[in-house]
């Protein structure tokens, strides 16, 4: 686990089916929730794939498995792992306000399954999206 400029990473080893999984925390201004990125990279060069998945959930709340994290997802869809920017980028706008700022590339557009959710699973912290 890694903390950088206010944010926290933590690579989590996977078993051989699965990819590589990667997490990044974004707390609240006040510390109360936390908008999480759950990222999983795998496949290699026969059957590549990248997924990611926005959660938001209270900072008290500790997510250890991806079920855990799709209780708490508010946006979530197929990723493009080779851009050179990466997508979603999460701003805490207030306490109780997080934007998500997403990439529409090719790969998007053709997801299987996009999700977007305009208030977190308590109904307390709403959530404006940005598509660039």
């Amino acid at each position: 686990m890694a903390k950088i400029a206010g944010w926290t990473i933590t690579l989590i080893s996977a078993d051989v089916n699965a990819g590589d999984i990667s997490v990044k925390s974004f707390p609240s201004p006040d510390g109360i929730y936390s908008a999480e990125v759950f990222e999983e990279v795998g496949g290699g060069a026969i059957s590549p794939f990248c997924f990611v998945l926005v959660a938001i959930h209270p900072k008290d709340v500790n997510l250890i498995k991806y079920k855990d994290y799709e209780k708490y997802q508010v946006y979530s869809d197929d990723c493009d792992s080779f851009k050179e920017s990466s997508s979603p980028k999460i701003f805490w706008i207030e306490n109780r306000t997080v934007e998500i700022n997403f990439a529409t590339t090719l790969a998007q557009h053709m997801s299987r399954k996009m999700l977007i959710r305009s208030l977190d699973l308590s109904g307390q912290v709403k959530v404006k999206f940005i598509s660039e």
